[in-house]
């Protein structure tokens, strides 16, 4: 394909393409972004639950009830796609969910 004609003026169009390597960083900058500021967000607020309703282990409690039963609503209406696991999927899982465990109840 032949260059671009030159203007009047001599001067050529540049041409910018944006490099996928730069879109994808870009990309991955919005998210870490949205993820910080939204995690802020939710400390803050927890803050604010535990000062008013200093029952750590029920508010936890709560809010993991009502997380899964957000998540099986939008399964089972097809919303989001269930995760398709197996046993060595599960056999993987257990150890670090044993150590996240103890960790909280722990902390």
């Amino acid at each position: 394909m032949a260059p671009p004609a030159a203007t009047a003026d001599g001067a050529r169009p540049v041409e910018t393409v944006a490099a996928p390597e730069t879109a994808r960083s870009a990309k991955i900058g919005v998210y870490f972004a949205t993820w910080w500021a939204l995690n802020l967000i939710f400390n803050i607020y927890n803050k604010k639950v535990l000062n008013a309703f200093p029952y750590p282990w029920l508010t936890s409690t709560l809010s993991l009830a009502a997380g899964s039963a957000i998540m099986l609503a939008s399964w089972a209406t097809r919303i989001a796609e269930a995760p398709q696991t197996d046993l060595d999927f599960w056999k993987a899982l257990s150890p670090e969910a044993i150590a996240h465990t103890i960790g909280h109840v722990a902390a």
